[in-house]
């Protein structure tokens, strides 16, 4: 992606289990207006068990967020732990300050798997604000976590 760094406002790489609502995009775009270079508003996953209750993947791989955190549309917003949801979405500045901060040839596991390590290590530069309401700013895992 990085080679049309020039070419676009936004940058997503998603994987094909996840759908992305309209709103949580929108929200990120939002969020993106007045928030710092080195700041993300991360979606949480979602996943619902066959009997209907949702839950958040991501707490239950890792658990927790720091207490770092900030008010956003009246709500509290902290930064997680885990630096997975699945996806990642730069606008153009924060694209260029993620690859002015990493090594792109950098191919290491710092999580479970490599894709889970590949979304992580280009998060790694910035500050994860996660909504602590599962209802608000999220995207649906469609296949179930095999640990959940």
């Amino acid at each position: 992606m990085s080679q049309f760094i020039n070419d676009y406002d936004y940058f997503i790489n998603i994987e094909d289990d996840i759908f992305l609502p309209y709103e949580t995009l929108k929200e990120i775009f939002e969020f993106d207006k007045n928030s710092l270079v080195n700041e993300i508003f991360l979606p949480n996953r979602l996943e619902t068990t066959k009997d209907g209750k949702t839950y958040c993947t991501d707490f239950l791989a890792l658990d927790g967020r720091t207490t770092t955190f900030k008010k956003y549309k009246g709500l509290e917003i902290k930064v997680a732990n885990n630096p997975h949801s699945a996806l990642v979405i730069f606008s153009k500045e924060k694209f260029k300050y993620a690859l002015s901060h990493i090594d792109k040839s950098f191919r290491g596991k710092i999580l479970y798997i490599e894709l889970d390590s590949a979304f992580a290590y280009y998060h790694s530069p910035f500050l994860l604000f996660r909504s602590t309401k599962l209802d608000f700013h999220f995207v649906q895992h469609l296949d179930i976590w095999k640990h959940s």
